[in-house]
């Protein structure tokens, strides 16, 4: 089961201009919704910046630990762009492991936590996309797992 709301980015807050369930952050951060080639669906979450040099703009989503905690998380997404190492998949700041290639096709970027039996709080799932203003960044098929 999908921890994840809308992981799938095919449902869109009219007012917030955002993905259902996500949150968009970072520096001058735009997003839009995107119906040209997604992965899977109608739609996919197309992230960029506004602002001049190398930013990090991101969508996330926050959840309880709760029962989560000591349990080992993957979080995963579709992710494409043609700029080389501009995305990772993080689990609060815990990183992808492997370089995001950026050669213009999709590839599935994904990342292991295991979430302390004490844990307290939220779980952080990021997209992050580390943009120049004009180059984008594709993110599509979100999902997030508790491993067996």
């Amino acid at each position: 089961k999908n921890l994840l709301k809308n992981g799938s980015f095919e449902a869109w807050s009219q007012n917030a201009g955002v993905p259902a369930g996500w949150t968009l952050g970072g520096d001058d951060a735009i997003l839009e919704q995107e119906v040209i080639r997604p992965k899977s669906g109608k739609y996919l979450s197309r992230l960029t910046t506004a602002i001049y040099g190398r930013r990090n703009v991101f969508l996330e989503q926050r959840i309880p630990v709760g029962s989560l905690a000591g349990k080992s998380l993957i979080f995963g997404a579709w992710v494409r762009s043609p700029q080389a190492e501009s995305a990772s998949v993080s689990i609060d700041n815990y990183h992808n492991i492997g370089e995001f290639s950026g050669d213009g096709s999709w590839q599935f970027l994904i990342v292991r936590k295991p979430i302390p039996k004490d844990a307290k709080g939220e779980i952080v799932f990021r997209l992050n996309a580390y943009a120049f203003a004009g180059v984008t960044i594709d993110f599509d098929g979100a999902i997030a797992v508790v491993e067996k």
